[in-house]
Parts: C-alpha cells; structure tokens; sequence
C-alpha cells in the first residue's frame, strides 16, 4: 500500500504559549468593565435572528442563551480579554434572542452564543466579531461556529488572537476590520496566515512553503527544511521521501506548534 500523504506537527519551542483559551472562556466574569479616562465607550447589540432561530429545537420548554462578549486588551500580553456574561430568555413568539451592553470600551470584541437546552440545526454556539467605536452602537448578528461564512471565519481567526498573548500583545483597536479587509477567503488558515503577516507579532516563527521549491518548507527567515531533512527512511513509502511536497499549511507557528500537510506527487 501506497503511503501518500502525512500530517507533521513542527514543535517550535522559540513560540511564546497561548494564554487562557477564549473558545472555553475561562476570564473573570464580570458585569462592567473599566475603561481609562481616555478611552471612549461604545454599546452593542447582539441579535440571534428570526431567520436563524426558525429552526430551533429545544429539550426543554425553556430556552435561554448565554451571551459571552470578550473585550480585547490590545497590546497587553498577560490577559489579552476580559469577559462579560448575560443570560437571556429566547422569545418563542417572534423567534429571536438579543442582548445589549453598554458602556463598553471601545475595543475589538468577540461576542459568543451559548444556547442552553436547545439548538438551531444541530449547533449550539454561535459567534461574531467586529471593533467597537466609541460613541456609537454596533449591532451584531452571530453565525454558528465552523459554518465557514465570513462571520465564522472572521470570528474564529479572531479568537486566536485573543488567545494567543503575544498576537494580541501586537495588536490594536482596528484588529477586526483588518481581518475583515483581507478578503472574502474561504480557508480559515488562509485568512489566520495573512492576519498574522499584517499584524506581524514579535517572536512569532512563520511556517511557509518556499516559492521557489515546493519541497521546502520554511521556518521563520532563517530555517528551511525538505521533506529529506526530517525523514532519513522510505521504508513508509514505495516513492522516494526526498520527493515529497508541501500541499498546506495547516496550522501556523501558534501555542508552541504548527502542523503542516506533506505529499508525494
């Protein structure tokens, strides 16, 4: 049998780890958030519509939504969020559930959905992502995760850097809208590689293949290694391993490790 395709993880121990994991929010929960003197104040609205919910089904007579609203900390390293919580009742008449924070600073946020004894096509979380601005109201409408729509995608690229300190250490208020304005891409790790160009984050090793040589791939600026370097055996393979290629990053340089997707042709 014909071995073509292998999945490696590349451990890079130069990477700083991930801090808490905002996909199992683990932050303080807490009802206000402060804000410094400077920093502007923004609200938002979080609306689970009735196009959604028309599919709801509930193992209870209760449906209720937990609303987790992650504030980002740009530039802090140590705790890159906070978390704020509501639980609200879903209004089975006209089919929606929405929650409204006020007072918030003016920073990127990830809203979460949670529905409790209930779910809406088989899923149960839902999220979004935008930037707030301070003085005005945004609105948000939360797609379920791992839908693959730009809201999920956005959303879950996002979230890496809220988990992650030192991509959030790197960047700013407008981290939403520059996810955003890198395209409609419809591969998440796509769209997770070019975000961390743009924000470029220091000690951040990048995986790569090399332009020039499929059979390379590049580890930072400094390192490349063919599929030779890493295996030394064919005794997987009817073909030769120096002959395999890189078909996708699959995971970049985040919490320690990256994974990549190497192939014979």
């Amino acid at each position: 049998m014909k071995l073509q395709h292998l999945l490696i993880i590349v451990l890079l121990a130069t990477v700083i780890i991930t801090s808490g994991c905002a996909t199992n929010p683990s932050a303080s929960e807490i009802t206000a958030t402060p804000a410094s003197d400077s920093e502007g104040r923004a609200s938002l609205n979080v609306v689970l519509s009735p196009t959604t919910i028309s599919s709801l089904r509930a193992a209870t007579t209760i449906y209720t939504a937990k609303i987790i609203l992650l504030i980002a900390n740009p530039g802090d390293a140590t705790n890159p969020y906070t978390k704020m919580v509501k639980e609200v009742d879903i209004n089975t008449t006209a089919r929606t559930a929405d929650a409204s924070f006020t007072a918030v600073p003016a920073r990127p946020v990830v809203v979460q959905v949670m529905l409790n004894n209930a779910s809406i096509s088989n899923q149960r979380m839902f999220h979004a992502a935008t930037d707030l601005a301070a003085g005005e109201t945004s609105t948000v409408t939360p797609d379920y995760a791992g839908s693959g729509s730009q809201t999920d995608l956005v959303a879950r690229v996002a979230l890496e850097f809220f988990n992650n300190g030192s991509l959030m250490a790197s960047s700013d208020n407008s981290l939403v809208t520059k996810i955003k304005d890198l395209g409609s891409s419809t591969d998440l790790n796509s769209l997770l590689t070019a975000a961390i160009q743009q924000i470029a984050p220091t000690g951040l090793i990048k995986l790569e293949k090399d332009s020039g040589n499929a059979s390379l791939l590049k580890i930072g600026t400094e390192l490349s290694k063919s599929a030779s370097d890493i295996w030394t055996s064919d005794l997987l393979w009817s073909a030769s391993v120096g002959s395999m290629q890189i078909k996708n990053i699959l995971r970049q340089g985040i919490g320690g490790y990256g994974l990549v997707h190497w192939e014979h042709n």
